[in-house]
């Protein structure tokens, strides 16, 4: 399990945002992981990424997807339209 994983399990956050280009394992394995776990698979996941890869964070479970550099707004309102859905 990833240290990301493992955190999110131990802290149970309202809402996670996932860097994919991770050094350690990489934040798709992250991902899977979060969606993998019972007591997370209901956590949102904010993917952040540079490269325009919203078709694969979206299909693999993903609550929404941000740009790098994430602008302040656009986090407020991807983390506000989660709390609505």
């Amino acid at each position: 399990m990833t240290q990301g994983a493992s955190v999110a399990r131990h802290l149970r956050p309202q809402a996670i945002v996932l860097g994919v280009a991770l050094v350690d394992r990489g934040g798709w394995t992250t991902q899977a992981q979060l969606r993998g776990e019972v007591v997370l698979r209901g956590v949102p996941v904010i993917v952040a990424s540079l490269l325009d890869e919203q078709a694969r964070a979206l299909g693999l479970g993903a609550s929404a997807y941000l740009s790098k550099p994430v602008d302040r707004d656009h986090l407020l309102t991807a983390l506000a339209q989660i709390r609505t859905a």
